[in-house]
This record gives structure tokens, C-alpha cells and sequence, in this order.
């Protein structure tokens, strides 16, 4: 089931954050997570719209959506590759009716491959002012804004 996270929850989106992001972008420092995730918890999460994949009260993933930026899509690392990332993409596609954009490391190879399979196409890219590492701009067209 997909719906709202609730604020209670946010440590726990931002536990899964952590675990997550040091997984799946080992280019990267493990320190900078760690650094970031109280902000995560307490900056990020309470500015934009989050939306949790849930069953019998766990929690496996989470989109969070702020103006059609996805500022963040994790699943779990036990239960990635079982579709719960594609039902909260396909989840706030059809919830927001605007293009949807995200920034994804052109190290992330999975994720990309996952973007793209998902009909984001990259449109630029750029350099993270923070980690230095390259990323890419990716943006799916909203199906009443397609160009």
C-alpha cells in the first residue's frame, strides 16, 4: 500500500536513506551520509510531499516530491528489484500532472538504467556542488505536457 508518511515516520525514511545511499553510491564517502542525515530527517523530509511503500505497518521505500523535483526514491536494499520502485514512481506519476525531474549520479548505473526504463530521459549534465561527483539532469514528461 502506498500513502502519506507521517512525520513520526521520518527517522525512519531517514534511517532508510542512510542505509541506502552509502549502498548504492559507494563513489561517495560514507562520512557525507552520515553527515547528512539528520538533516534529511529534520530539513528535508518535512518539506515535501513523502510517500511510503508499507505493508502490515514496515516500511520498504519512500518517493519524496517537492514542485516535480523527486528529491528522493529508496527502497530498502533487501526488497529492491521486486517492483515497489516502480509502483511509487507509477504512484506520483499519476498523482502530479507536471513533468517530473530528478538529479541521479552518472556513477549510478542502476539507477539510470531504472530512470530511463521508467521514460526519463537525460537532459543534462551537471556537477554536484557538494560531492563533486557528475549527475545527470533526468526528466519524464508529464503525459499532458509531452513536447
Amino acid at each position: 500500500m502506498i500513502r502519506s508518511a507521517k512525520k513520526r515516520e521520518y527517522s525512519t525514511l531517514s534511517q532508510l536513506w542512510l542505509r541506502v545511499s552509502i549502498h548504492a553510491h559507494h563513489f561517495i564517502p560514507t562520512k557525507y551520509w552520515t553527515d547528512n542525515v539528520h538533516d534529511m530527517e529534520i530539513l528535508y523530509l518535512p518539506q515535501a510531499d513523502n510517500w511510503i511503500y508499507t505493508k502490515k505497518n514496515k516500511i520498504y521505500g519512500f518517493i519524496s516530491i517537492c514542485d516535480g523535483y523527486i528529491a528522493a526514491l529508496f527502497v530498502d536494499i533487501p526488497y529492491q528489484r521486486h517492483g515497489i520502485g516502480k509502483a511509487l514512481l507509477d504512484f506520483v506519476k499519476d498523482k502530479y500532472t507536471v513533468n517530473l525531474t530528478l538529479n541521479v549520479y552518472k556513477e549510478n548505473l542502476q539507477a539510470i538504467y531504472f530512470y530511463r526504463k521508467n521514460g526519463f530521459i537525460i537532459k543534462e549534465e551537471t556537477t554536484d556542488i557538494q560531492t563533486r561527483h557528475q549527475e545527470y539532469i533526468m526528466m519524464q514528461y508529464c503525459n499532458n505536457n509531452r513536447r
